[in-house]
């Protein structure tokens, strides 16, 4: 039973909702392999404690209907646990990208319910930008809304679309030539299989951070063009060539 159920929620999990790196940078491993712990645990103990050989068939019967129920419904929690907890955006802001999950964004936008229409779709997360020349967006009220602990990032009524921030991205991110040389060896050159060398494609691709409020230890390797083409566990903001 357990098998059949995370063989049918491990593509939508890994492949659409927590698309590599979110579920690390969001820390969501621990939850899941809490999840999994749990269904493993009910899988083998209630069995063990209902199952007895001297019953009779009825009462073999109603205690397998009670192990299923209560596995569906461990299972049912948990799914519902990482619904909400997956990413719901990906937002480009200043210096950095950002993870948000769906309890994180602040939803005021003049849109109707296609905030509504976000959180409860199964699609993955958004890729977005802060756009800074929104009216919306004062000094006074940007100051008034970080010492809520409202970052810009959060705010869904400044997202536009990524791609009119792509160059300003490029323009953040810095040059892979920054990291050390080992790093960029093992975390971009080995993955892709690249026929140049390390030297001359470090020139070619740029690294910025890529966060969440749980974690400010990743980073994106970008392309000339502003896409995404690996990630890495390093600290972005860490000067690594003096």
């Amino acid at each position: 039973m357990n098998a059949v159920m995370l063989a049918f929620a491990a593509p939508l999990i890994f492949g659409v909702w927590y698309p590599y790196p979110t579920l690390h940078v969001l820390e969501m491993g621990r939850t899941l392999c809490t999840i999994l712990g749990i269904q493993f645990f009910l899988a083998v103990a209630l069995p063990i404690l209902l199952i007895k050989t001297n019953k009779t068939k009825k009462a073999l019967a109603i205690d397998w209907t009670l192990i299923i129920a209560i596995q569906i419904a461990a299972f049912l929690l948990g799914f519902f646990v990482l619904i909400n907890g997956r990413p719901v955006a990906i937002v480009f802001e200043r210096d950095r990208f950002v993870v948000l999950q769906a309890n994180e964004v602040v939803w005021r936008s003049s849109k109707g319910n296609d905030h509504c229409a976000i959180q409860g779709s199964l699609r993955g997360p958004l890729l977005v930008a802060v756009d800074f020349q929104n009216p919306k967006l004062s000094s006074t009220e940007l100051i008034f809304q970080s010492l809520q602990g409202i970052e810009p990032s959060q705010r869904e009524e400044l997202w536009t679309d990524y791609a009119s921030a792509s160059k300003q991205a490029l323009d953040a991110a810095k040059p892979a030539t920054d990291l050390r040389p080992e790093d960029f060896e093992k975390f971009f050159m080995k993955k892709n299989n690249n026929p140049l060398t390390a030297g001359m494609l470090a020139d070619q691709i740029k690294f910025i951070p890529f966060t969440s409020t749980k974690n400010k230890e990743w980073i994106v390797f970008l392309d000339n063009s502003g896409h995404a083409r690996e990630y890495a566990p390093i600290d972005g903001f860490k000067q690594y060539k003096q």
